[in-house]
């Protein structure tokens, strides 16, 4: 109870505030035993803050005795009064006469409830305090508070706010959500209807209007309202509203609850014209398109595909993507992780089957994973490519065919040199030794042309073995490829003077004629073209058997070159090896690093 109350009261029950100051201690103990007698706790005290009077409020409140009570002062019940701000506080307080205020109270069991102090000062100075216990209600305001601090960062989080109109009052009551959509201050804003009517886009007055129209027969209703902030910003706003009747139907209030929509509604025009360009690349896409959920059921096609196939929309939305792709065995390889690209057949309407390749991808959908075809005719390109590698390996079978009737004329050639020109030299050389024989020694002149003949022949001779060494390797026939291409080795350092370290492998047994010849032949070749333009000071060889191929590597350490300057060339001598190497199904590969020399890789399938 508030202390003036009561004090009329008091004075009401007694005599007047002027007789109780101005009459003596009788009047002044008939006061204290009504006070001692209030529901309410009570207490008195003195200047220097000890307690002079309690009354069974006070004792009922605080669980402690009367005697207890008057033992104690006020900063030993009010533990915040002992701080120098808050007594400075009850000093201010005391000029005024009376003040009201809220502190912790210490009770019984040294536990602290929160009261009202409503306090007055006496014309003796002492102080009289009405005590009322709040502390249920303190835990009601700040759950009231906490509940309306956290709707207001759901309106903030939810761009929303609240609105509240009294029929009856016409009076307006706002959120801050909603001040803050409308983009007005609270002291600013008329909290009227019409304040809200000038906020409307014009055009929307009517929707408004009916809106109010429909709520007062169905109760409910929602709309949509373009708002006009002071500043000039338009938002879209979503009202959602309700009305609320008395017993005897009269209309009472209006509850509305404003969404700013604004965000939304251009999100969704952004995407709604994304998704209109997203249709036109997709309709004027040269390519076929398709759109198909995880089962392959077709939800949707672009003119390119149905112009492919000669299906109509309607008929291919009905459809299978399996159903039409003959390929059933790829249909799960899609749903990787990564974009795709495979060759596949589809089926036209007419049955006739062409050959696509499919480039595939997945995007997510509401319902599950989406696969996105796009799809180009190759039909003619593929039919190229057959035609091409028809010709490819044509000429890789006349390229093989030449190669072994060169071979073959190689040692045509090479036996003839032997059996004709070899004995022939040999045939000159004994019948100029003959003649060097009859001619007297004083015949000098005729003795030295001789003799210089005799040289010409054997020279002739080693050119002869040289030639049929290099057309027909009988060491190669004779001995095999370990020891032909030792000699090759011997032969190129003696020549160029530039040692090979080689690796050779001795057993040869699963490889054929034509790849005995093959490597032969690109290591003669190799170390002919090392001692023309590598200007190399070593060289490496190394051959060896796996279980299923045989590899050769020829490295050396000269200048080196550009790849780029070989393919613009005409390189034959590398050409011819890449087209033995082709040949034989094997693998041809060169590297090379200008400054740093080539690496020449062979890899030769053996026989199965």
């Amino acid at each position: 109870m508030h202390f003036s109350k009561l004090y009329h009261n008091v004075k009401k029950s007694t005599i007047s505030k002027n007789a109780i100051n101005d009459t003596g201690i009788t009047h002044d103990i008939n006061y204290r035993s009504i006070l001692s007698q209030s529901p309410n706790a009570i207490f008195i005290s003195n200047s220097l803050g000890k307690l002079i009077m309690v009354n069974k409020g006070m004792m009922k409140l605080t669980g402690f005795t009367k005697n207890k009570l008057l033992k104690l002062n006020l900063s030993q019940l009010f533990p915040g009064v002992n701080n120098k701000e808050r007594k400075f506080d009850i000093k201010k307080k005391n000029k005024s006469k009376s003040f009201l205020l809220e502190e912790s109270l210490r009770i019984k069991g040294d536990k602290l409830i929160d009261v009202q102090m409503n306090a007055s000062f006496l014309s003796n100075g002492d102080m009289l305090v009405f005590l009322k216990n709040i502390t249920e209600n303190k835990k009601y305001r700040q759950l009231l508070l906490e509940n309306e601090q956290r709707l207001l960062r759901a309106e903030k989080i939810g761009n929303m706010g609240q609105g509240f109109y009294n029929l009856q009052s016409k009076t307006l009551n706002i959120s801050d959500g909603l001040y803050r959509i409308f983009g007005v201050k609270a002291h600013t804003f008329s909290h009227t209807i019409n304040g809200i009517r000038n906020l409307i886009h014009h055009d929307d007055l009517k929707m408004m209007d009916k809106l109010i129209h429909n709520l007062k027969t169905k109760g409910k209703k929602e709309v949509e309202l373009r708002i006009i902030q002071p500043s000039g910003m338009i938002r879209n706003v979503l009202f959602k509203t309700e009305i609320t009747k008395d017993n005897n139907g009269i209309l009472q209030n209006i509850f509305a609850t404003a969404i700013d929509i604004t965000e939304q509604k251009n999100a969704n025009a952004e995407k709604q014209l994304l998704l209109q360009r997203y249709e036109q690349t997709i309709n004027t896409a040269l390519a076929g398109f398709i759109l198909s959920d995880a089962k392959g059921n077709i939800l949707q096609v672009n003119p390119g595909y149905l112009k492919l196939t000669g299906y109509s929309k309607a008929a291919l939305l009905k459809k299978n993507l399996y159903s039409i792709e003959i390929n059933s065995g790829k249909k799960h390889k899609a749903y990787s992780n990564k974009p795709v690209r495979y060759e596949t057949k589809h089926r036209k309407k007419n049955n006739d089957i062409i050959e696509v390749e499919v480039s595939q991808s997945i995007m997510q959908g509401i319902d599950g994973p989406l696969k996105a075809s796009f799809i180009y005719d190759i039909t003619q390109k593929k039919k190229v490519q057959r035609q091409i590698e028809n010709h490819n390996k044509k000429l890789q079978q006349l390229t093989h065919h030449l190669q072994r009737i060169r071979e073959e004329e190689r040692r045509r050639i090479g036996r003839e040199i032997h059996d004709e020109l070899g004995q022939q030299l040999t045939a000159i050389k004994m019948d100029v030794a003959w003649i060097d024989k009859k001619i007297p020694g004083e015949e000098v002149i005729l003795k030295q042309k001789i003799s210089n003949i005799i040289t010409l022949l054997d020279g002739s001779n080693v050119s002869v073995r040289r030639i049929l060494h290099e057309l027909k390797p009988s060491i190669l026939d004779e001995y095999g490829l370990h020891d032909a291409i030792e000699h090759l080795v011997l032969q190129f350092t003696s020549n160029t003077g530039i040692p090979v370290n080689h690796s050779l492998c001795k057993n040869y047994t699963g490889l054929s004629k034509d790849a005995i010849t093959c490597l032969y032949r690109i290591t003669q070749e190799s170390l002919t073209n090392i001692a023309k333009y590598a200007k190399a000071k070593s060289v490496f060889l190394t051959i060896k058997k796996g279980r299923k191929n045989v590899t050769a590597l020829i490295e050396d350490d000269g200048i080196g070159f550009d790849l780029l300057v070989l393919e613009n060339n005409d390189s034959f001598g590398l050409m011819g090896i890449q087209e033995r190497v082709s040949v034989l199904e094997g693998i041809f590969n060169i590297k090379s690093i200008i400054g740093k020399g080539t690496t020449i890789k062979v890899v030769l399938p053996l026989m199965k």
